[in-house]
């Protein structure tokens, strides 16, 4: 499945008239120059150009078959989507929850979780009717929660209509997959943390603005949190990629954190303290 071009970012649509149009002539002249979205080394969609890719997203045929006949607004976004799809097909090895926070119309999601085929919990997090000005897309309305739920009805999705700032207290136990996109740093760097606290190790967390300047906001409020934790990468499609580690080393010294552990012998218990003192070497 080959891209749509387009570019969508609000950025873009802000510059002056004749800049757009200057930029929108070269990208075309590059289009024909490299043979952009038409099955070769080069595409261009999502505000992003590249050129001398294998680009495997667009010969899978599992997520050719999940995509279906996707809208130009998707196939806009199909490396976001495919990095969307990968992520929840790895965090299957974990246990846990996948979790939606700003499902929109769902149809994201709903390629996700065809192409995953997840057998667990899937929660979805959206305003749906009135989201904030910044949020707010074409199909946000009275009747998008109801179209969203039947949408992702053969998952058996639970769907929260809402403030989700407000329905923390909903979030799975464990939550092994979460997809974060709410345009907003404050809403965000309350969601995160709550998130964190419930992923289990290996889980991974998809940030889908991370990457875009006009969010700046929100990853710098993501880095504050994380300070001495584990980090997230910035990807060429905008997203950032966090995954949750299984032991967190000492961010300055390098160290495992003491460890006690109880031990009985004949109804006596007792207390051994464990340290690493230095990291082990690693061979390169």
């Amino acid at each position: 499945m080959n891209p749509s071009a387009a570019l969508f970012h609000k950025d873009y649509h802000e510059l002056p008239k004749e800049t757009k149009e200057e930029m929108r002539q070269l990208l075309q002249r590059l289009m024909e120059l490299t043979g952009a979205n038409a099955g070769g080394h080069s595409v261009f969609h999502d505000d992003m150009f590249v050129w001398f890719r294998n680009l495997f997203f667009t010969t899978d045929p599992k997520f050719d078959e999940a995509c279906g006949s996707l809208d130009f607004v998707l196939r806009a976004r199909l490396w976001r989507l495919y990095t969307l799809c990968w992520a929840c097909v790895q965090s299957l090895r974990h246990e846990g929850s996948i979790v939606d926070i700003g499902t929109y119309d769902g149809k994201a999601l709903e390629v996700v979780l065809r192409y995953a085929q997840p057998k667990r919990l899937v929660m979805a997090y959206d305003f749906f009717d009135e989201p904030p000005e910044e949020s707010r897309k074409r199909d946000h309305g009275p009747e998008l929660w109801e179209k969203v739920k039947e949408r992702l009805k053969p998952w058996d999705a639970v769907v929260h209509k809402g403030d989700v700032t407000k329905f923390l207290w909903t979030f799975p136990q464990k939550i092994a997959f979460c997809q974060i996109d709410l345009n907003d740093a404050e809403a965000e760097s309350k969601v995160f943390p709550a998130v964190y606290e419930r992923m289990t190790p290996g889980g991974i967390v998809v940030f889908d603005d991370y990457g875009f300047a006009r969010y700046r906001n929100s990853a710098l409020a993501h880095q504050k949190y994380l300070e001495g934790k584990e980090q997230i990468l910035e990807l060429p499609t905008g997203q950032g990629l966090f995954i949750k580690a299984r032991d967190t080393l000492h961010a300055e010294t390098g160290t495992m954190p003491s460890s006690p552990r109880r031990y009985g012998r004949r109804g006596l218990p007792f207390t051994i303290t464990l340290r690493q003192d230095r990291a082990s070497p690693i061979n390169l």
